[in-house]
């Protein structure tokens, strides 16, 4: 009996509905995707006054934030390594690093100017008034 439930966790786990509505009828199609990767951290970010508008790109998720807004408090994996980008209002593109290391120190020279490094197990606050990422910042 555990051993079907098992299966079958892993088997939602890695099915997915994508659904377009205009490849099938119902309009979705299964695909298979990989397993979630671990999270061994959360981040949340506050964006500068200044910046206006501001979209980030961290790994596979995409931030659109406005002026002086947080956003929800979102996991990560600091062991992967991907994008991080910047494009603002003000400014464009501030930085683009396609295959960036989130388990290093970060110091993009634009929102997190202060080298700090994501810490695991917490919440780490990406503070752009502050110009720095605090741990268990989170608001």
């Amino acid at each position: 009996m555990k051993r079907d439930i098992r299966i079958l966790i892993l088997a939602f786990s890695v099915l997915l509905f994508r659904c377009s509505g205009d490849s099938s009828p119902a309009g979705c199609e299964a695909c298979l995707i990989a397993p979630l990767e671990p999270i061994n951290a959360k981040i949340q970010i506050l964006n500068r006054s200044d910046l206006g508008n501001v979209t980030f790109y961290i790994q596979d998720r995409i931030f659109q934030i406005n002026a002086s807004d947080l956003t929800l408090q979102y996991g990560i994996n600091t062991k992967k390594k991907g994008g991080y980008q910047l494009v603002a209002d003000v400014g464009g593109e501030l930085f683009n690093f396609s295959n960036f290391d989130f388990s290093g120190t970060i110091n993009d020279g634009s929102f997190i100017t202060t080298p700090r490094i994501i810490e695991e197990d917490k919440c780490n606050l990406f503070d752009g008034p502050s110009g720095t990422i605090i741990p268990d910042g989170c608001l």
